[in-house]
C-alpha cells in the first residue's frame, strides 16, 4: 500500500509499507523489507520492483563518513540525470539508528530499504560486500554490470549509470 504524504509525516507512518513522500527537491520511497524463502536471494527480491530499470543499489548506513560524502556529492548527478529511467536504491541495515534514517532519507530521495540484521547479514554474504559504501549498478535486463566498495567518485558514478542506460 503505498501513501503520498509530506516529508514532516513520513516518520510517523514508517510502518506502513511502501511509504511514498514527496517534497519540491525530491521524492522518497520506503519499502517493506523483502522476506523471501531461505534459499532467495535477498538482492534480487530487494530489486524485485524496479524490474526492467537501471538501479543505482548503495549500500550504507547512517555513521559511515564516506556514506554521507559520497551521498553528498551523488546530488548533482542526480539531478544532472534526473529524467532519465534510473531508480536510486538504498540499503540500509539496523545498525543505522532508525530516529537518524529517519533524519537523513528525504534529503536523499530515492527508494529505501532498512533491513533487519538477519536481512544484513544474508545481503552481505550473498554479495559479497566487504564494507560500506558498496555500490550496485544493475542494468535494465537485471545483470550488475558495475559494483564497487567505496565511492569511485561522482564522475565514474555518472559514466557508469550512462553506460548501464544504453
Amino acid at each position: 500500500m503505498k501513501k503520498t504524504i509530506f516529508i514532516m509525516i513520513v516518520a510517523a507512518l514508517m510502518c506502513v509499507g511502501g511509504v511514498q513522500a514527496q517534497s519540491a527537491k525530491q521524492t522518497l520511497t520506503i519499502h517493506e523489507s523483502p522476506n523471501p524463502v531461505a534459499d532467495a536471494s535477498l538482492f534480487d527480491a530487494l530489486l524485485l520492483p524496479f524490474r526492467g530499470k537501471t538501479v543505482l543499489v548503495d549500500v550504507w548506513a547512517t555513521w559511515c563518513g564516506p556514506c554521507r560524502q559520497a551521498n553528498a556529492a551523488m546530488k548533482p548527478v542526480k539531478e544532472e540525470l534526473k529524467g532519465k529511467d534510473i531508480v536510486y536504491l538504498y540499503v540500509t541495515g539496523e545498525t543505522s539508528p532508525l530516529a537518524t534514517w529517519e533524519k537523513m532519507i528525504p534529503d536523499l530521495g530515492g527508494d529505501h530499504y532498512r533491513v533487519s540484521a538477519e536481512q544484513w547479514k544474508k545481503l552481505i554474504n550473498e554479495r559479497g560486500i566487504e564494507g560500506v559504501p558498496t555500490y550496485f549498478i544493475v542494468d535494465k535486463n537485471g545483470k550488475v554490470v558495475f559494483s564497487q566498495v567505496g565511492f569511485p567518485g561522482a564522475e565514474t558514478m555518472k559514466t557508469q549509470l550512462l553506460k548501464a542506460l544504453q
